[in-house]
């Protein structure tokens, strides 16, 4: 990772592509959230602990994104390049953590 982190503006270039791609994930999660509703229309599925988890973790998401997009630039304003494109990572680390818990409270 060192090729990445040795020039800062080599850093900025592909922090930047990250970001547009954290961009388009939101995006994405946004339509989403439009769609949660709607898993809680079959009769009883309001007493399923794993379609909370996913209604939450919908809803977590575009939050999520947005921290990971600000935090990244901000930890790159204190030239700490490896750390700022590390947490980019961080909404992979929170869908995985919410498949775990998915997983188990028994899916669907």
């Amino acid at each position: 990772m060192s090729w990445l982190t040795g020039s800062r503006k080599r850093s900025g270039i592909v922090l930047g592509l990250l970001t547009v791609l954290l961009i388009l994930a939101l995006l994405a999660s946004l339509v989403i959230v439009m769609g949660t509703p709607f898993i809680f229309d079959a009769p009883g599925s309001t007493e399923i602990a794993a379609l909370w988890t996913i209604f939450w973790g919908a809803l977590g998401l575009p939050v999520v994104i947005a921290a990971t997009i600000l935090l990244s630039w901000v930890i790159f304003l204190f030239k700490r390049n490896g750390a700022a494109l590390l947490t980019t990572l961080l909404p992979l680390l929170y869908l995985g953590v919410l498949a775990i818990v998915y997983q188990l409270q028994g899916g669907v």
